[in-house]
């Protein structure tokens, strides 16, 4: 038992903080409720709102150092570091007052800096190849509501809720369109002529769990045939600290199609469902994840005709978030003091 509860002070009640939606671009307002349920009367000397944006990053790698004798021996490198976006305290309520049993609401509002980064979160301790690394990485915006309790062994309460950034509405990203003229050269030093690829999505920017439509021509006036098509989902993980910098690639998912003749042309409608192991995508200064579709021919002997075209991929907004009042549990302004 903590000695806030044995003097008294615990218990007393509970905080809940909701927005009124859950997702936000740069520069919004974001506007919502801190919900108190007061049980016993309360000693406060104000209610505030903290705001905080910030991002964190660590990662550990695994070194071998031999000794003077010549034996090897493996030891553990930590690498962290974490930024603050903004810090803001908005007072609600600033009068030394007691709040009374009951539930009370105090609304807040807060403009989001322009320029911050998308929101993000992983942590594991190792990937699907087996390269155990520790990561923990974060962007997050979080708003605490809090009633700060009078006296030395008062206990505050508090409640918080997290916010998604994204950096811009999914629709508003243009199409991705790419195109190549490569030379192909047997084992990488006799051209045997030309390919052309031209790659298009259909949208700039997906939801996970969608399947992007991508239109792509091909024109193989090489020597070889192209023995088929690959549309492959790369997502790139970056982080820095320290002056390090690790970076991981994985493929997501692929989808195999025919080829094109030698001589010929194609035109084709590949389709690739966008899921895996999803991250939010993010810029920041120590936290880099983007996505990208690689568009391949496979052609013997030669090295692959590739187009790469980036896109945005974010995770659906949330149709449930944050608190919701009970059925027949109704919240007042508080009352004058």
């Amino acid at each position: 038992m903590g000695l806030g509860k044995m003097l008294g002070f615990g218990g007393k009640g509970k905080i809940h903080v909701n927005t009124e939606k859950p997702t936000y671009f740069p520069g919004e307002i974001v506007n919502g409720n801190v919900f108190c349920d007061i049980k016993e009367p309360i000693e406060c000397e104000a209610v505030v709102m903290k705001c905080k944006g910030k991002e964190k990053v660590y990662w550990q790698e695994t070194r071998t150092r031999t000794d003077d004798e010549g034996h090897s021996h493996t030891y553990e490198v930590d690498f962290d570091a974490k930024k603050d976006f903004f810090v803001e305290k908005i007072v609600l309520s600033a009068v030394t007052q007691k709040i009374p049993v009951g539930q009370w609401v105090y609304p807040f509002s807060f403009q989001l800096p322009m320029g911050i980064p998308p929101s993000f979160s992983f942590k594991d301790s190792c990937w699907r190849g087996g390269e155990n690394n520790k990561i923990k990485a974060k962007v997050e915006y979080k708003f605490k509501g809090t009633v700060e309790a009078k006296g030395s062994f008062a206990k505050d309460l508090k409640g918080d809720a997290k916010v998604v950034i994204m950096d811009a509405p999914v629709a508003s990203f243009p199409p991705g369109k790419m195109e190549k003229t490569q030379d192909v050269k047997f084992c990488c030093c006799i051209s045997k002529g030309e390919v052309e690829l031209g790659v298009e999505m259909d949208k700039g920017a997906y939801f996970v769990g969608e399947t992007a439509q991508i239109r792509v021509d091909i024109k193989n006036d090489c020597a070889y045939d192209i023995e088929k098509m690959k549309a492959k989902l790369y997502r790139t993980l970056i982080l820095r600290a320290d002056g390090h910098t690790k970076k991981f690639k994985h493929e997501m998912n692929r989808m195999e199609y025919e080829g094109v003749k030698e001589g010929d042309e194609g035109h084709q409608l590949q389709q690739l469902p966008l899921h895996g192991e999803f991250l939010p995508q993010t810029e920041s200064k120590h936290i880099t994840c983007r996505y990208q579709v690689e568009i391949e021919c496979a052609v013997p002997w030669c090295p692959d005709v590739e187009r790469h075209v980036p896109l945005g991929l974010y995770e659906a907004p949330r149709v449930q978030w944050g608190y919701t009042p009970p059925a027949g549990l109704e919240y007042y302004p508080p009352p004058p003091m």
